[in-house]
């Protein structure tokens, strides 16, 4: 299941999949383009056809920049950022700026 909050915009070439634990973006978000959002790994690598899943939520009010990849069960709070290219694999706290493969905290927003 994938459900997006009203006034969230969605850019082009998204890749948004849901292999059943969920993905859901907040209200009023901007979400670049090529960005990648996945609740599952697709596969197990110790247990054959068993993937990992974990839902993905992204608060309102959150910029995503292009060709991120949201992995899953990631949970990003409210006001924040994260930057192009990042590759965020553990939540990201409300208010703060993340960038970088993994995606570390860089700014605190107030």
């Amino acid at each position: 299941m994938i459900r997006i909050g009203k006034g969230t915009d969605v850019n082009n070439n998204c890749v948004l999949v849901s292999e059943g634990a969920g993905i859901e973006i907040g209200r009023n978000c901007l979400i670049g383009p090529e960005v990648c959002v996945f609740d599952s790994d697709f596969h197990g690598l110790l247990e054959r056809g068993k993937p990992l899943r974990g839902a993905v939520e992204i608060g309102d009010n959150v910029f995503v920049g292009g060709r991120a990849l949201i992995l899953k069960g990631v949970h990003v709070g409210d006001n924040s950022t994260i930057a192009g290219g990042a590759v965020v694999a553990k939540d990201v706290p409300a208010n703060t700026v993340v960038a970088g493969n993994p995606a570390t905290v860089v700014k605190v927003l107030e």
